[in-house]
């Protein structure tokens, strides 16, 4: 009975998270790939395949590729025995042509989960499973999710979303609460799970935050449950994607009452940063920083953020001067620089930027 509980959420017996280690989803079938997405053939309706195929024999076990929810099932038409899970987001995954089903719609599904076994059920020419990837409801290519550059993977925070919505569904946290936890996450590390920060207060009482979420030791010991045995771990505090969002998740629950709540709250630039476009927040955990808002928008630091008030409050003493910007412009056909319009490339040189972070920092 503990084993299947710890199953249900994403957990092996010994309390181990199952493919939870990496922001890519969870290969559903460890064979090679088959048939890709997008290829031309006699594949369905459309002319295309919608899916990407794992040949493999009769009877092997196939595995979620991400926690979610069992939304749909059938065993007739194309698809042959097959079952539909969602993962939020307006994400989920389809699994065709099964042997048989070892789930139900409505049940909850774990990365790693076992959910079905292979088979030649429906239009196929050999046993395979046929894996697809929707984006609400149209199919897109599985590849990027299953190795890590898509949603669920992608760069930054972003490739963590798999492990955030599986930290969701184990706090009884709706599914929608993804895009603000990413958020905070890149407030907090930028999305590396070894950040370590070694210069705020916690770091001077001897306990610096760590991990995806910047949690303190002292915290995850208290909030980390049955994850507070797995690591690797620095300063006390795992860096295992999942334990650290899931311990800050409760502790978040705790503290603020919700996760709105805590993973809204101003700060967590100390160190620089670049906020999401139209983001609205007060920056300044560790003293005043400037938000400059170009493309992209940059967060600059408290160092420098200084340095640039005191050039400015000096340029006002002194009567000030207008803002200068130097516009390069050079034209090229192939590398030879030329008058004609081929190729313009636009050098932008900020110049009173550079000289309130050159003079400020020696002020």
């Amino acid at each position: 009975m503990k084993d299947k509980a710890l199953g249900l959420l994403g957990f092996d017996s010994s309390g181990n998270p199952v493919g939870g280690g990496g922001g890519a989803c969870t290969k559903p079938v460890d064979v090679p790939y088959g048939t890709p997405f997008g290829k031309r053939g006699s594949m369905g309706s459309s002319g295309r395949h919608t899916g990407l195929d794992f040949p493999a024999a009769i009877g092997t076990a196939i595995k979620a590729v991400a926690g979610g929810r069992v939304s749909s099932s059938g065993s007739t038409g194309p698809y042959g025995i097959h079952v539909t899970a969602d993962h939020g987001g307006g994400l989920s995954s389809l699994y065709a042509h099964m042997s048989q089903m070892l789930t139900a719609v409505g049940a909850p599904v774990s990365a790693g989960q076992a959910i079905g076994r292979v088979g030649d059920t429906g239009n196929v020419t050999g046993p395979h499973l046929h894996l697809e990837a929707r984006r609400n409801g149209v199919a897109v290519d599985p590849m990027p999710f299953l190795t890590g550059t898509g949603s669920g993977g992608g760069s930054g925070a972003e490739r963590w979303r798999g492990v955030v919505r599986q930290a969701l569904q184990m706090t009884g946290n709706p599914a929608q609460y993804a895009d603000l936890t990413l958020r905070r996450m890149n407030q907090e590390s930028g999305g590396n799970p070894n950040a370590v920060n070694n210069w705020d207060i916690n770091a001077k009482n001897g306990t610096p935050s760590v991990g995806l979420m910047q949690v303190i030791r002292p915290t995850f010991e208290a909030w980390a449950g049955h994850m507070r045995g797995v690591g690797p771990k620095l300063f006390g505090v795992s860096t295992n994607p999942l334990a650290n969002v899931y311990s800050s998740m409760r502790y978040a629950m705790s503290r603020y009452g919700s996760l709105p709540t805590a993973y809204n709250r101003p700060g967590g630039y100390a160190n620089g940063g670049f906020p999401d476009v139209g983001e609205l927040a007060w920056v300044g955990e560790n003293g005043p920083e400037l938000v400059r808002f170009l493309h992209p928008t940059r967060v600059h630091s408290n160092s420098d953020s200084a340095a640039m008030v005191r050039q400015a409050a000096s340029l006002q003493a002194s009567g000030g001067r207008p803002t200068q910007l130097r516009a390069y412009v050079h034209v090229y056909v192939g590398d030879r620089e030329i008058t004609d319009i081929v190729r313009t490339e636009i050098s932008v040189y900020d110049a009173d930027l550079a000289s309130a972070l050159t003079y400020g920092r020696n002020s």
